[in-house]
């Protein structure tokens, strides 16, 4: 019925005068109607109905159609068989046109034909592949995966353009983690069906130039692409390791200029040097070549700076640019980008501690930045007490004792602690849901500090409950602390629950605290408070005893 009402539709607007915007809805209307009825076997029928009007369609307009009856997912339940004598009906037709027409050949196989002769080339191409999967007889190799075997099968049988389908299943085993060797299987199988030049790097190469225009385009989905990129390097890393191939070799031309790409944020790139430096076998001479660039495409894009390649590598030159820069920065940005540079920069002589201090300075002056300047603080491992003190003082000042009180946890020097807890009246309320600050007291070891203050008894209740470090937790700070990837943090101290109380434990122990180290112990095994010391246990059994 469905079908019929498209038919006398059709028969109703023959006008030539409507005859361009005919063909766009024929075209819609014929392929809807031949998908609703593939199951039937009318199908024959129905297509010579269809065929009545492929008058009106022109060549590219016909290529689609024949496209949606033979190699679309709703066609993959006819036989190739019958999908074959589809395409020869519609091949007759295309030549009896294409004989009548001038030559226009202009494309190649695998392209959007244009004329009847392109079109004849692209059907009669279809054609040969689907008569060289009915002769090929394919079976399963032993390494490769029934998912793997399935996927290939319907990919192979969906092929429109046979090497854009190729490369699509390639990619999608890249990303599922399948080995290399059965993805070299799955290739040599396709290329028996019909050649290609096609290789496993190939589609790497492509696949990586694909994700890393992502990055280009959006800096929303940053972490996502990087992900994609860092699975396929794991699993070419570990084909590398049995077969020693070479491809990682291939890979790092391809991954080198995005990490000065100024279209890529500054996070993305860092990301990227550290995926190179961590899967890619380079010499320390092309890691430091990868670092100039981007510091020079850094410094440009940033404070419009052009360094030269000397200066890059001259202790007095970097310690003079990076005073002048941080002596004019206030922006996120490009504070964001000098920590990154003095970060980078390790080795710049005994101005290392004068430019720390400056630039810590300088971003706790800026509003809003509490995160930053406790990120900047965990990248150095010593600062001198006066400078410690005097960036504590401004934190005070202008951000608050919350801050000031972290910033102290991560300084290396007990008696800034001390000070800073003794000079905070109160405990902000915050205090008591702070996350980042409890955790913070126990991976940098100051549990022991914090014993005679008001902040102990937190600590303690924080021990007592789950830890809630998802969205709360300066992830940036915590990959210094904890020398680890920031996506990994949240996942790194909550495996670390276990171990958490231990630490404590051995903290306050090594510094002599046994009697709270005790209580430790039996406050985080839901101990009675009456019995968490001995005073305490012997006054509880005297009360009984006087009853």
């Amino acid at each position: 019925m469905h079908g019929h009402i498209i038919f006398y539709f059709c028969l109703s607007v023959r006008k030539k005068s409507a005859e361009r915007c005919l063909c766009i809805v024929l075209y819609s209307l014929l392929s809807i109607m031949l998908c609703t009825l593939l199951t039937q076997s009318v199908c024959s029928k129905r297509f010579d109905m269809c065929s009545e009007f492929f008058d009106r369609l022109n060549p590219l307009q016909l290529y689609k159609f024949i496209l949606s009856i033979t190699v679309s997912e709703q066609s993959f339940q006819l036989p190739i068989t019958e999908r074959m004598k589809l395409l020869r009906r519609a091949l007759a037709f295309v030549q009896e046109k294409s004989s009548d027409a001038p030559s226009e050949l202009t494309m190649l196989p695998t392209s959007v034909p244009t004329s009847y002769q392109d079109l004849e080339l692209s059907v009669s191409t279809l054609i040969k592949h689907f008569e060289a999967i009915k002769k090929s007889g394919l079976s399963k190799p032993e390494c490769v995966s029934e998912e793997v075997w399935k996927h290939f099968q319907k990919q192979l049988q969906l092929s429109a353009s046979y090497t854009d389908r190729v490369a699509l299943l390639v990619e999608w085993m890249l990303h599922s983690g399948f080995p290399l060797e059965e993805i070299n299987a799955v290739l040599s199988l396709t290329g028996s069906v019909l050649p290609h030049s096609l290789s496993v790097i190939s589609v790497i190469k492509d696949t990586f130039t694909t994700h890393l225009e992502e990055l280009q385009n959006s800096k929303e989905n940053d972490l996502e692409v990087l992900k994609k990129v860092e699975g396929i390097l794991k699993t070419v890393l570990a084909s590398e390791k049995e077969s020693h191939s070479g491809s990682l070799e291939e890979i790092f031309p391809v991954l080198q200029p995005y990490c000065s790409d100024c279209r890529l944020s500054l996070d993305a790139r860092q990301s990227l040097v550290k995926l190179i430096n961590k899967y890619l076998n380079i010499s320390a001479d092309e890691f430091n070549h990868l670092i100039e660039h981007e510091l020079s495409a850094v410094l440009k894009e940033t404070f419009d700076v052009e360094v030269s390649r000397e200066d890059m590598y001259s202790e007095t030159a970097r310690a003079t640019l990076l005073q002048s820069l941080i002596s004019q920065s206030s922006s996120l940005k490009e504070l964001n980008v000098l920590l990154y540079i003095l970060e980078t920069w390790t080795n710049t002589g005994s101005s290392l501690h004068l430019m720390w201090a400056m630039l810590l300075k300088a971003i706790a002056k800026a509003p809003n930045q509490h995160s930053l300047v406790l990120t900047a603080r965990a990248c150095v491992t010593e600062l001198p007490l006066e400078v410690d003190k005097e960036i504590t003082a401004e934190i005070l000042n202008s951000i608050g004792t919350l801050e000031a009180l972290k910033y102290s946890i991560l300084s290396s020097h007990q008696r800034l602690l001390e000070e800073t807890l003794m000079s905070i009246d109160k405990i902000d309320a915050r205090a008591c849901r702070d996350a980042d600050l409890f955790e913070m007291v126990i991976w940098c070891h100051r549990t022991p500090a914090i014993v005679p203050t008001p902040l102990y008894p937190l600590l303690m209740n924080y021990l007592q409950q789950p830890p809630v470090l998802d969205s709360v937790l300066n992830t940036k700070m915590f990959s210094k602390l904890l020398e680890c990837d920031e996506s990994e943090v949240v996942t790194r101290l909550a495996s670390s629950a276990g171990s958490r109380v231990q630490k404590v434990v051995q903290q306050l122990n090594s510094a002599g605290h046994r009697a709270e180290a005790g209580s430790t112990v039996l406050l985080t095994q839901q101990v009675p408070s009456v019995l968490l010391t001995l005073n305490e246990a012997l006054q509880t059994l005297d009360s009984m005893f006087k009853q």
